[in-house]
């Protein structure tokens, strides 16, 4: 039996798709639980999902205040009854039934879903997977969202053992950790070749919106990632760590330097860009981006950075802004 967590904060305009979904969608007599937690919502959430669970007594909705979305799912996660555990966000879908599968696998620990599957080995190794997960194994496995709790099935076992948690002192990079953590105590993976999960992207997603907090997200994560000790493991950690603090600083520039809700004209954004790129790990990352294997748009902004053409990166940045306001919504099958 399978428990589902939702949460949910303002999702009155999606929270009744993503409901729906789940109920028409998957076999319900393998559903133990849907566990909706509303992050303190102040629309019309709360009222939508009391009409949901008067409907169905296996949906149960609870409300804490505004805590983020890691507080919301580990307080689904303290709630959870059954053996599997499925995250699902209130924006996006179920569009197949991952039970049956979920039956079948009975000796995995942790199932994970996408139609990329199909090309690549069912049961990789852990340190395959792991490689995957820090963007450094095959192409396919890295466009599976390894790096996203979603559209992957958790034993509710190894999560409580383990005191597996999100931290929610990181909004970005939280899947990740828990991710990372999750595989460590995981012996059978395997890898289903189906879509199961309808991924929403808006322009409020995280991942655009501006982020006055971003550079410390950044540095904590980097201080829970650097726990882990995952150098004793992985060969060539070194460079993999200057790829990690590469991506962190370009998110800490375009999810907040260059931003146009940061507060400050152009002398406050080179300044804010200047001061990131002395500290570490960022600055040692840009002057190696020449030794290791880096995309190329990376490594040319790194090399900018390098000289301080500070004005010209966030010039780059603001137009790629313009790009990603163009395309206002949209959705991708996993």
């Amino acid at each position: 039996m399978t428990s589902i967590i939702i949460p949910a904060y303002n999702a009155e305009s999606t929270i009744g798709r993503c409901l729906d979904s789940i109920l028409n969608n998957v076999a319900q007599d393998r559903i133990g639980q849907i566990i909706i937690i509303d992050d303190g919502s102040t629309d019309q959430t709360s009222q939508i999902c009391k009409i949901y669970s008067n409907r169905s007594k296996k949906i149960n909705y609870f409300r804490q205040n505004n805590k983020g979305v890691s507080a919301a799912r580990q307080n689904g996660i303290s709630r959870v009854t059954e053996e599997w555990v499925v995250f699902v966000d209130a924006d996006d879908e179920i569009i197949g039934d991952f039970t049956e599968d979920i039956s079948i696998h009975k000796d995995a620990d942790w199932i994970i879903f996408s139609q990329i599957f199909n090309k690549i080995d069912a049961k990789p190794s852990r340190e395959e997977m792991t490689l995957a997960m820090l963007n450094k194994a095959s192409l396919e496995l890295n466009k599976t969202h390894l790096n996203t709790v979603w559209s992957k099935a958790y034993r509710r076992e190894i999560i409580h053992k383990n005191s597996l948690h999100f931290s929610s002192d990181i909004y970005h990079g939280e899947d990740m950790l828990f991710n990372l953590n999750y595989i460590m105590h995981c012996e059978n993976i395997v890898c289903i070749g189906k879509s199961i999960y309808r991924l929403y992207i808006t322009q409020g997603s995280a991942t655009h919106k501006f982020q006055n907090g971003a550079i410390k997200n950044e540095l904590a994560f980097n201080k829970e990632l650097s726990e882990l000790n995952l150098g004793g493991i992985i060969e060539d950690y070194d460079e993999i760590q200057q790829q990690i603090a590469l991506d962190g600083l370009f998110i800490c520039i375009g999810q907040y330097i260059s931003h146009p809700d940061f507060n400050g004209g152009m002398t406050e954004r080179i300044k804010a860009m200047k001061e990131l790129c002395s500290i570490s790990p960022y600055k040692d990352a840009i002057k190696k981006a020449s030794q290791i294997t880096t995309p190329k748009k990376q490594f040319i902004l790194a090399v900018l950075l390098n000289k301080k053409l500070y004005w010209l990166v966030n010039l780059i940045f603001r137009l790629r802004r313009l790009n990603i306001h163009a395309v206002s919504h949209c959705y991708s099958d996993i």
